[in-house]
């Protein structure tokens, strides 16, 4: 059965705002400083509304050359990605992390009250929260995997090239089996709360660590950020 993880602390700076507006701070700060006081008014007003929920699991993994991976011998997980990623783990964690949806009410209502800026300032809020929580989990497998004396791979989400959302979320939905009430999945892929994010990780002794989440991302080709990591 599923764990969950709420007891998990959160604290945000501006930086992480204008972040989660996928603004480069240190130029921000300089040609627009009006944003880093709309990115502080938007932890002031919007950090009390982020509820954290980790929803996780660790399975066993069996292979199949024609079926491809299954967890605890039941779950199935594939994908281009998942087989060529995770064929060498012995175990995979699949999360799902969600902020809940209170900050998602108060981003719409900004929004309908006009004050748009705020609303685009509580949206990056809102990123920030969840890139912040998959953090926190990714380093927590990181931590298990090296106390058991193994290694554990980046985490993969359904999205990223070889793993598509409609391939991938039914998938870690179906082995994880979330309370509705905190996270659940739409026809489309598309989960509610929106804020929230999906992923597998490779645990084992004899699989490759390391690497870069941007290599698998399905925007890495037109994404400014990847772009100015690749220039030389």
């Amino acid at each position: 059965m599923a764990q969950i993880y709420t007891d998990i602390p959160l604290d945000f700076t501006a930086d992480m705002v204008l972040r989660g507006q996928g603004a480069d701070p240190a130029v921000v700060r300089v040609r627009r400083p009006v944003l880093v006081d709309l990115a502080e008014k938007a932890i002031d007003v919007g950090a009390g509304l982020v509820s954290p929920a980790v929803i996780h699991d660790t399975f066993s993994v069996s292979k199949d050359k024609q079926t491809g991976i299954f967890l605890n011998g039941i779950y199935a997980l594939a994908g281009e990605l998942i087989s060529e990623q995770l064929d060498g783990a012995d175990r995979i964690a699949l999360a799902i992390v969600t902020i809940g949806s209170a900050l998602e009410e108060k981003i719409h209502q900004a929004g309908h009250d006009g004050d748009m800026a705020l609303s685009l300032a509580l949206d990056g809020l809102a990123n920030a929260a969840v890139d912040m929580l998959s953090f926190w989990y990714c380093q927590k497998i990181e931590q298990q995997a090296e106390a058991a004396g193994q290694s554990s791979t980046i985490a993969f989400s359904p999205g990223m090239l070889g793993w598509s959302v409609e391939q991938g979320q039914p998938q870690v939905f179906a082995a994880l089996q979330p309370d509705p009430q905190l996270v659940r999945l739409l026809p489309s892929g598309m989960m509610l709360p929106r804020k929230s994010a999906s992923m597998a990780i490779g645990l084992g002794g004899q699989i490759q660590r390391g690497g870069k989440p941007c290599k698998f991302c399905s925007m890495n080709s037109m994404c400014s950020y990847h772009q100015a990591l690749e220039t030389p």
